[in-house]
């Protein structure tokens, strides 16, 4: 479906009949400026890690998709079509007073559904933007047989169970069965392939360029400062390994599709994925790097601070990947069904395996 139309048809499940949804029109507000990368002070002896983007970067960027919506004139259908390539929306024979059961709270598919949009979204994103959510979340309720990692707030606001009634019972499906749509807070500006991020190649979850994070996200830059004990204690004690050398010995960082992490070497020891490792050290984005702040570095120091002040690097590059070794111990996650939804809930399974 291209971005360029007007109208779109949706196929009826089960009379064959069409849904139309007209285009909004374009608002002349200015999207605002995209945020200057910030500043961290570092001591030396530090470790700093910088991030883009805000969740596990699969599926839906749900900044993103208010953006497209407000700033050109998007349709729910087509940001869908966008995030989710090759998936075909479906109306199925769901109606507004059937009920679901999410989080173990159970209700109307509107009212549950009003509830998942409003706690991911709150109140201030734009209609069209709480549609393509309020499928999403359907779809991968569909998925799942289950609402995993949904959370339900409470009273949602009238606009939010109006853009919701009005997609009542639309999924979106991949080869006849409903399709994993999983969505996060923001993206780098590229999508991140499940495969990189989880485990399978899903072909509607590859990294795609997409618009408006960095401008439409406030957090879409973030760093975390570590001391170096700090981290190899860290790394230590998730892994059970003894770490030698400093912070660029301890992990080594394979880059997947679009930038993000896809695996990490700790120790020459442990390759773990890079959501994983993420998760270990409690950063916003798989989509990262990392400084070492040397002891005796003098970046852009400050000699009556004794700090020393990086910026965000303006890209991340893909690098060869280090050759595994037979003693490398790989984690990884084990199933598609655990999933990081929006910014609220990390689910991760984590099953090792000896390369030998």
């Amino acid at each position: 479906m291209l971005a360029t139309l007007i109208f779109s048809e949706i196929n009826n499940k089960n009379t064959g009949a069409s849904v139309h949804t007209e285009r909004p029109a374009i608002t002349t507000i200015t999207e605002p400026a995209i945020t200057t990368p910030q500043s961290v002070n570092a001591a030396p002896g530090s470790v700093v890690f910088y991030t883009s983007g805000h969740g596990h970067g699969v599926g839906m960027s749900q900044y993103g998709a208010n953006f497209y919506a407000i700033y050109d004139g998007w349709t729910y259908d087509q940001i869908l079509s966008l995030y989710y390539p090759g998936t075909q929306l479906v109306q199925t024979d769901t109606q507004e007073w059937n009920k679901m059961t999410v989080g173990g709270k159970t209700d109307t598919v509107v009212s549950i559904l009003s509830q998942i949009v409003y706690n991911e979204m709150g109140d201030t994103f734009s209609p069209e933007a709480y549609k393509a959510q309020a499928v999403a979340a359907y779809s991968f309720y569909l998925y799942n047989g289950y609402g995993a990692g949904m959370i339900c707030k409470s009273n949602p606001p009238q606009s939010i169970v109006d853009a919701v009634r009005s997609v009542c019972g639309i999924a979106l499906y991949y080869n006849g069965a409903p399709a994993l749509t999983s969505f996060y807070a923001s993206s780098s500006g590229t999508t991140a392939s499940c495969r990189d991020i989880f485990s399978s190649d899903v072909p509607y979850l590859r990294s795609i360029t997409v618009q408006h994070d960095e401008s439409s996200d406030p957090n879409f830059h973030s760093s975390k400062v570590f001391t170096a004990s700090e981290l190899k204690s860290k790394l230590e004690r998730k892994y059970n390994i003894t770490l030698t050398g400093n912070p660029y010995d301890w992990i080594k960082l394979e880059y997947g599709d679009g930038g993000y992490v896809s695996f990490a070497v700790i120790g020459g020891q442990v390759r773990v994925r890079g959501n994983d490792l993420r998760g270990v050290l409690n950063l916003k984005s798989p989509k990262f790097e990392f400084e070492y702040v040397e002891d005796n570095a003098n970046l852009n120091a400050s000699a009556s601070s004794g700090t020393s002040t990086s910026t965000v690097p303006s890209n991340v590059t893909s690098g060869p990947m280090p050759a595994v070794s037979s003693d490398i111990t790989v984690s990884s996650e084990s199933s598609l069904s655990s999933s990081e939804l929006g910014t609220q809930t990390e689910m991760s399974n984590e099953t090792t395996e000896s390369l030998n």
